[in-house]
């Protein structure tokens, strides 16, 4: 339950995605940024030469990362690039979703144009767009069997074949928030307003369950850990739950900052 680092990024962070290796990918809304952090100390690059690592570190030992623990915007040494795959603050350069996919490239999903950017892994670069349905787009995630799954704020989240070019869609409770795949051929959902997290069967496409995390919660984001717990960050109680899948109950509420996104 320890904060262990913490960035200062790009205008107004709504989107993160771990990829294959724990690196992070975090999509800014406000000036269309798409940065990539290396999440392991040892892992990141000396870039001033002067012999150590400068990134945020709890030096007061309180277990959260604090404002004045943090590098300068685009000094810490753990921060890879950032760039703008379809301009810099324009309005219409709004990314709403990240994602990783079995190679390790970034999805992009931007909101107004309709939109998924490939990015590549170590550069950043833009390898390949797809346009995607109309309705209104919001989590993004890449399943087990290669498939793109998109969450809608509507009542349905939608899944895209990459290699029949063919959408399917499940319906469930409204608004749809993140989204986010298992090793178990599982998607999760964040359903805000129902305070549930809908289970899907990436396969067959069927709702199995909608886990109740208590009233008034919020879960906008959400994610799997390596041992395969369901984390939904909850915007309404400023808190994190930690779920099990198997039994589809509630492990574990932590606090976290307000209005977590």
């Amino acid at each position: 339950g320890d904060e262990v680092a913490g960035y200062k990024v790009c205008s107004a962070p709504s989107r993160t995605a771990f990829d294959l290796i724990g690196d992070v990918w975090v999509a800014c809304r406000s000036d269309g940024g798409v940065m990539k952090i290396t999440n392991k100390k040892v892992s990141c690059t000396d870039k001033n030469k002067d012999g150590k690592i400068d990134t945020a570190i709890d030096k007061n030992k309180n277990k959260k990362i604090e404002a004045n623990e943090m590098m300068p915007y685009l000094k810490d040494e753990c921060i890879d690039f950032i760039v703008y795959p379809e301009g810099k603050g324009m309005w219409n350069t709004v990314p709403r979703a990240a994602g990783v996919d079995k190679n390790n490239f970034a999805w992009i999903g931007f909101y107004y144009s309709d939109k998924l950017v490939k990015l590549h892994p170590a550069t950043g670069k833009k390898v390949d767009t797809i346009a995607y349905s109309k309705g209104s787009p919001y989590g993004i995630s890449v399943d087990t069997f290669g498939n793109v799954w998109m969450a809608d704020t509507n009542s349905h989240t939608s899944r895209y074949n990459p290699v029949t070019k063919k959408w399917a869609h499940v319906k469930h409770s409204m608004w749809s928030r993140g989204v986010a795949s298992s090793n178990t051929g599982h998607v999760y959902v964040a359903l805000d307003t129902a305070s549930a997290i809908a289970k899907i069967n990436a396969k067959t496409l069927k709702l199995e369950k909608e886990i109740s995390i208590g009233n008034g919660k919020y879960p906008v984001g959400i994610a799997v850990d390596h041992d395969g717990f369901i984390w939904a960050i909850n915007q309404g109680a400023n808190s994190a739950t930690k779920v099990n899948p198997k039994t589809n109950t509630v492990v574990g509420e932590y606090p976290v900052g307000n209005g977590p996104y």
